[in-house]
């Protein structure tokens, strides 16, 4: 608030600059502002100052934004889908929606996550590839369970795919981020890129089907904690509730992207939708993602806890009874997500606070590592699996 009353004050006093030529009249546009700008001129405008993150940033100077005033006095425009919206270029603020580069500090800690969590990405998705195609092709492998197993799979594979897929369609999207432009190189960026419907719808959906795989992600990891209680504590048919858990895990985060598509068509229908200005357009995608967590992680609690009584039952010696115990619990955890509960408070709000800059950190490169974690523990170290590998091999030979 007391940005936009300095920046309003500043406006007031140019304002008696331009008088007597055509100019666009400046503003506050709730992260930067803009003074009044000549017609037929590139505004250039640093990254807002009032952001921390811009303070631990060794390329200060390098950091800004762009607005084109029209030679008539307006603000340079861009078709957004049937609505006329003015034409905006801060990626390299925004860059911490594609890298979360403000999220974690210093440039050299963003290279080294995002290097990190991207060679995670790579591994995990080989990890998984591998791993699904095995539990498809063994046909005794065949049960509710490694279904279970291999939808939880996809699912990652579509996450990490989505999400590079993304990466890469944003960097297009937002290409021109150089200071040297001239007027002419900019109005004409404007009028080939920034106003184009068929590559902002593409943005979009791409933006969108990220959100779908993501959530999915997260319900087949919730669909793998149901299930596991569910064997635990009753007799189950074989494929009795599979058609329930395909309908929840692929359909059911339809109803919230639905939702989010809405809201955002209605209230927020600019730009690529990667960017959140009010944090209830958030929430609608993170709701039931955190429900999804905190069930998981009350099935995880009674699960250890029925795993202690039983390995107490058996009359165990204690260093046997720790590391039963033990081995479960870390197999537990990531098959049903539970180090997410750790940082499940914490909102992506932008701030340079260390919990924020260690929540992102840990999530990025937890995520990525998570999927190659769950194919070595729940297929390449199955028994069944080396079983069924050992006589196909032999069988071959």
């Amino acid at each position: 608030m007391k940005y936009k009353e300095q920046c309003e004050k500043s406006l007031n006093e140019t304002l008696k600059n331009f008088e007597n030529q055509t100019f666009c009249p400046g503003f506050f546009d709730r992260q930067i502002c803009w003074p009044h700008t000549p017609a037929g001129q590139l505004s250039t405008e640093p990254c807002p100052s009032y952001i921390e993150w811009r303070n631990v940033i060794h390329l200060q100077e390098s950091l800004v934004a762009y607005r084109f005033c029209e030679f008539d006095g307006s603000w340079m425009v861009r078709n957004d889908t049937g609505q006329s919206v003015q034409w905006v270029n801060r990626i390299q603020c925004d860059v911490a929606t594609n890298g979360l580069q403000y999220e974690l500090g210093p440039l050299e800690i963003f290279d080294v996550v995002i290097k990190i969590y991207t060679a995670g990405y790579i591994f995990s998705l080989v990890c998984m590839v591998i791993a699904l195609f095995i539990l498809m092709f063994f046909k005794k492998l065949h049960c509710t369970r490694n279904y279970i197993h291999m939808n939880l799979m996809l699912s990652f594979i579509v996450r990490y795919v989505a999400v590079m897929v993304k990466d890469k369609v944003l960097e297009d999207h937002y290409a021109v981020g150089q200071t040297n432009l001239t007027q002419m190189e900019m109005s004409q960026y404007c009028d080939d890129v920034a106003g184009t419907d068929g590559l902002m719808v593409s943005c979009r959906l791409v933006i969108t089907l990220m959100h779908y795989a993501i959530i999915a992600n997260y319900f087949w990891l919730l669909v793998e904690g149901v299930y596991l209680q569910l064997l635990l504590v009753f007799v189950m048919t074989e494929y009795k509730y599979f058609p329930i858990f395909m309908a929840f895990g692929w359909g059911a985060p339809w109803i919230p992207i639905g939702i989010w598509v809405a809201f955002r068509i209605t209230f927020e229908n600019v730009g690529c939708w990667e960017i959140y200005n009010a944090l209830r357009t958030w929430w609608i995608l993170s709701a039931p993602i955190l429900i999804s967590i905190a069930i998981n992680f009350i099935i995880f609690i009674n699960i250890i806890r029925m795993i202690v009584s039983k390995l107490r039952a058996n009359n165990m010696t204690r260093s046997d009874y720790k590391y039963r115990l033990a081995r479960s619990t870390l197999a537990l955890i990531p098959l049903l997500g539970i180090h997410y509960i750790i940082f499940m408070g914490v909102s992506d709000s932008v701030t340079n606070s260390t919990i924020t800059k260690t929540k992102f950190a840990f999530e990025l490169i937890l995520t990525s590592l998570q999927g190659s974690i769950i194919a070595i523990l729940y297929c390449f170290l199955n028994g069944e699996v080396q079983t069924e590998i050992r006589k196909c091999w032999r069988n071959w030979r």
